[in-house]
C-alpha cells in the first residue's frame, strides 16, 4: 500500500512510513535528522558515459518516459503535484573557452573541466533544492572519472 507524499519519509536506506515525529526509522532504525520529507527535494537520474554513447538520446527519451509516467499516475488524497521530469544536456554548459578548445581537437584537462562541472552542480542543486517543489532532473554528461562525479554531488573535489 502506497503512503502519500504528505506522510511518506525517507531514510538513508529505504522508504519508511513514519510520521515526521517518529523517533526512528522502521525499517532501519536512523534517527529522523537523518531522514528527509520527499517532497522537500526532486530526484535526479545522471547518465554518464564517453563521447558517442548515446546520453543525450537517452536522457531525453527517459525524461519524456518519466513525464509520461507521472501525469497517467493518478494522485492520492495529500500528494503534492510534481513539476516533473526536465532534461538537461552537460555539453551546453561548457564555457566558451572549452567549447573552443575542443573546436580546436584539443582535450580538456581537469582545470578546464572543473568550472563546467561546479555549474552543473549548481544546476542540478538549484533544480531539486531552490527550484520548484518537486522537480526532478535527467542529466546527460561525460563525468566518467569519480572526482568530476564527486565535483558534480558536493560542489567540491574529493579528499
Amino acid at each position: 500500500m502506497a503512503v502519500p507524499l504528505a506522510t511518506r519519509t525517507r531514510c538513508s536506506r529505504s522508504w519508511c512510513s513514519a510520521r515526521s515525529g517518529a523517533r526512528r526509522c522502521t525499517s532501519c532504525s536512523a534517527r529522523p535528522e537523518r531522514m528527509q520529507r520527499e517532497e522537500e527535494e526532486g530526484r535526479a537520474v545522471v547518465l554518464v558515459g564517453a563521447c558517442g554513447a548515446g546520453k543525450t538520446t537517452v536522457g531525453a527519451l527517459l525524461a519524456a518516459e518519466l513525464n509520461e509516467r507521472e501525469a497517467k499516475r493518478i494522485p492520492r488524497a495529500g500528494d503534492r503535484r510534481r513539476q516533473g521530469w526536465r532534461f538537461v544536456d552537460a555539453d551546453d554548459h561548457h564555457p566558451r573557452e572549452n567549447v573552443l578548445k575542443m573546436r580546436r581537437g584539443e582535450a580538456l584537462t581537469d582545470a578546464d573541466r572543473a568550472p563546467w562541472l561546479l555549474s552543473l552542480h549548481e544546476v542540478l542543486h538549484s533544480e531539486l533544492r531552490g527550484g520548484s517543489s518537486g522537480s526532478s532532473v535527467v542529466l546527460a554528461c561525460s563525468a566518467l572519472k569519480r572526482s568530476y562525479r564527486s565535483l558534480l554531488r558536493d560542489g567540491r573535489p574529493p579528499p
